[in-house]
């Protein structure tokens, strides 16, 4: 995103070869020969002659895959302050899924609890507020397990594609 931004602000020259490179003449096969030759001649050509002149925007793509990794670590330590063992989340789920399911703890259930205990103060009959203890399902929970399981991994995939 941040490179997009940045190149949205270049010289025409690069998108007009963006332009050129991806156009139907390039990729088509069908297309007459001569002007599918001529299409990438143009692009190879320019790509020649600006050789050693684009170091500006390999230093400008190289910051933005820096950030892009900084913001990734930083959403992960963020989230980890937030859910208290969010770092470690997704092994302990793929952890979870070998185990036999007799002798296994759920770590999704130690961050986002499915059920707890909740007290109902109600007037009875004699208008006295009368306590009932009851179990409570939170069913919000069992969503938010499985968000936070795809963000788990959505950042770990995140951060491979920019290391």
């Amino acid at each position: 995103m941040c490179f997009g931004f940045i190149l949205s602000f270049s010289s025409v020259k690069l998108s007009l070869l963006f332009l050129t490179l991806f156009s139907s003449q390039a990729r088509d096969l069908t297309v007459e020969p001569e002007k599918r030759k001529s299409t990438i001649t143009s692009v190879a050509s320019y790509i020649l002659q600006a050789k050693g002149t684009l170091g500006f925007w390999t230093f400008v793509y190289v910051a933005c895959e820096f950030l892009n990794l900084l913001f990734v670590l930083l959403n992960v330590y963020v989230t980890d302050l937030f859910l208290g063992a969010f770092s470690t989340y997704g092994l302990k789920v793929l952890a979870y899924m070998d185990q036999d399911s007799e002798l296994r703890t759920d770590p999704l259930a130690t961050v986002f609890p499915k059920m707890t205990k909740c007290i109902f103060h109600l007037f009875g009959p004699s208008g006295n507020v009368m306590r009932f203890d009851a179990l409570c399902i939170m069913p919000l929970n069992i969503l938010n397990e499985k968000i936070f399981v795809f963000l788990y991994f959505w950042y770990v995939l995140d951060r491979k594609s920019v290391v």
